[in-house]
């Protein structure tokens, strides 16, 4: 399983399992939001990434862990930009004029940010937290 997780070419490392579901839920996610509200609608997506990383957490504990991780993203795949929607829609209704563009931009800079910045922390940080946990 370790050679798997590591290899370049792994379903794990591609995006494909995640961007798939992505190519027609971010439409059925704006008609949803349309006809549900913003509200109901960012609970759901936030549900499904809820339940998409719980699986892919577990995915070591089951039987089959591959099948277990490959499903977890595919799910989080369903919610993931899904929300983004979501977000982009109450920005649109928040804000109006300049202020809207400096919220667009604002979420892209912070985003782009977290992406860039996890590795660091994570090698700084999963040490000690690991080390916390261990018995």
């Amino acid at each position: 399983m370790n050679n798997l997780v590591k290899s370049r070419n792994s379903p794990l490392t591609s995006s494909k399992v995640y961007s798939i579901p992505n190519t027609f839920m971010v439409l059925i996610a704006g008609v949803m939001i349309d006809k549900l509200g913003i509200s109901f609608s960012s609970i759901f997506f936030i549900s499904i990434c809820m339940v998409g990383s719980l699986i892919f957490a577990a995915a070591f504990y089951l039987p089959y862990p591959l099948l277990w991780l490959l499903l977890g993203r595919t799910v989080l795949g369903f919610g993931g930009e899904s929300l983004t929607v979501c977000q982009q829609t109450m920005l649109g209704r928040w804000f109006t004029g300049s202020f809207l563009n400096f919220a667009f931009g604002f979420t892209q800079v912070s985003s782009s940010t977290s992406l860039a910045d996890s590795p660091p922390t994570a090698t700084t940080t999963l040490y000690k937290i690991t080390y916390c946990f261990k018995k």
